[in-house]
């Protein structure tokens, strides 16, 4: 099903998704702060591979990656919930699909663990 979902919607799709995300993340107050020193279209391009992978294509970053790159930020369970809430909004303002909008969802919350401190 995955492998259906990258094709379905195809990248530049994607990279706009991933954009549109992006842009509500860094206008939430309480997500801003952990960009403030961030390139931005770095990030946005980043994300898209990495959410290619996630949707079927391509693996973008390891588990000890994300696992390091997330660690010195100390991100709240609050603060990630908001973050996966406007994926969410995202997805669905480019009317992609209900079901494939939960399969990506699902993985985004599977790698909590490893982006939220504890």
């Amino acid at each position: 099903m995955s492998d259906e979902i990258i094709s379905r919607y195809g990248r530049a799709k994607l990279n706009k998704m991933v954009a549109h995300f992006y842009a509500n993340v860094v206008a939430s107050p309480n997500l801003a702060p952990y960009f403030e020193d961030v390139a931005i279209r770095t990030l946005v391009d980043h994300q898209a591979a990495f959410m290619e992978g996630v949707m079927g294509g391509p693996a973008g970053s390891t588990e000890t990656q994300l696992e390091a790159v997330h660690s010195p930020l100390r991100i709240t369970d609050v603060d990630f919930d908001h973050l996966i809430a406007i994926l969410r909004a995202s997805l669905e303002h480019f009317d992609v699909e209900p079901e494939h909008v939960e399969i990506v969802m699902s993985r985004y919350r599977d790698l909590k663990p490893l982006i939220v401190s504890r």
